[in-house]
């Protein structure tokens, strides 16, 4: 999957990505993006984990954080929803 990635890069060093109009999360660091990664994180995704839990648990540490869930069935939601409650009960970093 190394050789995919390396080939995914290279193509996308083709495309001019305009600055996201809203904050992207990325799937490899669980941090927000930075324009100038976005190529670099997009091939890298598909050598990486995803990082779901800690992506989510990096939303819900951001003020007035809400997830809308679209399509059908509400599996997202309810992966949320655990992930919060997980969450809330970890003791405080000290």
């Amino acid at each position: 999957m190394v050789e995919a990635e390396h080939e995914f890069g290279a193509f996308l060093e083709s495309f001019v990505f305009a600055e996201p109009r809203i904050p992207v999360v990325s799937n490899v660091t669980a941090q927000l993006h930075e324009s100038s990664q976005i190529k670099q994180m997009l091939a890298r995704q598909i050598t990486q984990p995803v990082r779901w839990t800690e992506s989510i648990q990096w939303l819900l540490q951001q003020p007035d954080a809400e997830f809308l869930e679209l399509g059908p069935g509400s599996v997202l939601a309810g992966l949320i929803r655990r992930i919060k409650m997980e969450t809330q009960a970890l003791p405080a970093a000290r």
